[in-house]
């Protein structure tokens, strides 16, 4: 896979925006689900820029979600941003992907499961998202 400056930086504010206060493993879990769209492909875009920016995709790029403008407004030398690009970097670089494939994933402490999951087990919980294969 070929990936450009622009997809890192993508790539890493999405995590950030998605599971920064998560543990690494979780981390490097939601980058795997972005790399995983991405050999998917089809609706969900040819790079990882286009997978992280797909309207309604990940919620921290939605209009309105309020770690929208800290996407565009955080320093390069945040120390979360860090450990978040540290993890897309290892997956890029063909780390073990803990999710097992997912293409999917919720944040577990939502009131109600998304439409999508409904009747579905999670294929694996880590930290505070749950995360799903064979979303169709």
């Amino acid at each position: 896979m070929h990936v450009r400056f622009d997809d890192l930086s993508v790539m890493a504010r999405t995590v950030f925006g998605e599971a920064r206060g998560e543990p690494h493993e979780g981390r490097l879990a939601v980058a795997h689900v972005i790399l995983n769209r991405v050999r998917v492909g089809g609706w969900w875009g040819a790079s990882i820029s286009e997978a992280c920016l797909k309207r309604w995709q990940f919620s921290c790029w939605n209009p309105g979600d309020p770690n929208r403008p800290r996407l565009f407004q955080i320093e390069l030398d945040d120390r979360d941003l860090l450990g978040c690009t540290r993890a897309c970097v290892e997956a890029l670089s063909g780390a073990p992907d803990p999710t097992g494939g997912a293409t999917h994933y919720h944040a577990t402490n939502m009131p109600a499961p998304p439409r999508w999951v409904r009747g579905r087990a999670p294929d694996v919980v880590i930290g505070r998202h749950a995360f799903f294969r064979n979303i169709g």
